[in-house]
């Protein structure tokens, strides 16, 4: 169970990574975030969250720290309709999320004890 990376391995990843998938749209929505068109970005990272919750879910917060600074300079409105286009394209995953309530997000003990052994670092 020891990596020990080898000459001439394969650099192409053998598994699909939905963060791959989303992290282009996440971009994306920093950008249209940048150019002030608040809507489109807080639709794109709607749907992203759908995907990969934990790639988009940082997005969000940092859109939402921003305008919890700048709220007179964007206004009250346009924030609760930013936030309203947010909660209808990412509602899938509140639906799920509402409907299952007893999955947990929390790692299991047996996960982060495999994850001590393999990195064996102090903080494990």
């Amino acid at each position: 169970m020891i990596d020990v990376p080898t000459i001439g391995s394969s650099t192409k990843f053998e598994l699909f990574y939905p963060r791959i998938l989303i992290l282009p749209f996440a971009l994306l929505a920093i950008y249209f975030f940048i150019k002030d068109r608040y809507k489109l970005a807080f639709a794109i990272i709607g749907l992203a969250m759908n995907v990969h919750i934990t790639t988009a879910f940082p997005v969000f917060l940092m859109f939402m720290l921003y305008f919890a600074v700048y709220y007179k300079k964007i206004g009250i409105k346009s924030i609760f309709k930013c936030a309203a286009i947010f909660i209808i394209l990412s509602a899938p995953l509140i639906y799920w999320n509402l409907k299952y309530p007893n999955v947990s997000a929390a790692a299991p003990k047996d996960w982060l004890d495999i994850i001590a052994i393999k990195f064996n670092h102090p903080i494990m």
